[in-house]
């Protein structure tokens, strides 16, 4: 993808890709990217191959600054902890990720950052969030999010919700 940098708009469609594992790092060259949309069968974890241990760090990385809307649907994925690296997401749209049980976890984030995360804000520029069919879907984050700028909020058929 880095061949492409001017690339703004991306829609992924893997219905027979056999891998378990999305590396979204090939995607983060493409620094003119606003909106992305993946669709994948049978992708279990969608990942970004990092080696940053703070907030700032995280922060600072500017792979996906640019991207504003993301929708994704992934029946067997369990959790989007990646998007914390896209501070500057307006909308995010979740279809039918049947087996996703948080957005952010917060233990793989303790995975990437060694340091306290009361810093991390990861949706605080988010105006839209529609999650639909989200089965498993236990908590948006692990604590109250501050999101200033939400507009909208649709989540239906997710009735094990409990934190957002």
């Amino acid at each position: 993808m880095s061949s492409r940098p001017k690339l703004q708009r991306c829609t992924l469609n893997l219905v027979d890709y056999n891998a378990k594992l999305f590396d979204l790092s090939s995607l983060a060259d493409v620094v003119h990217l606003n909106e992305l949309s993946l669709h994948f069968d049978d992708m279990e974890e969608l990942n970004i191959n990092c080696v940053w241990n703070t907030v700032q760090k995280i922060q600072e990385f500017q792979g996906f600054k640019n991207l504003h809307i993301v929708t994704i649907e992934c029946y067997r994925v369990r959790d989007m902890t990646w998007l914390i690296f896209a501070p500057n997401l307006k909308a995010i749209t979740l279809n039918w990720c049947k087996s996703l049980e948080e957005v952010i976890s917060k233990e793989k984030l303790d995975e990437v950052v060694s340091e306290k995360k009361e810093n991390l804000n990861p949706f605080s520029k988010l105006q839209s969030l529609e999650i639909l069919g989200a089965e498993r879907l236990k908590s948006i984050y692990w604590k109250a999010l501050l999101s200033p700028r939400l507009k909208k909020i649709d989540v239906m058929k997710c009735p094990n919700l409990l934190v957002f």
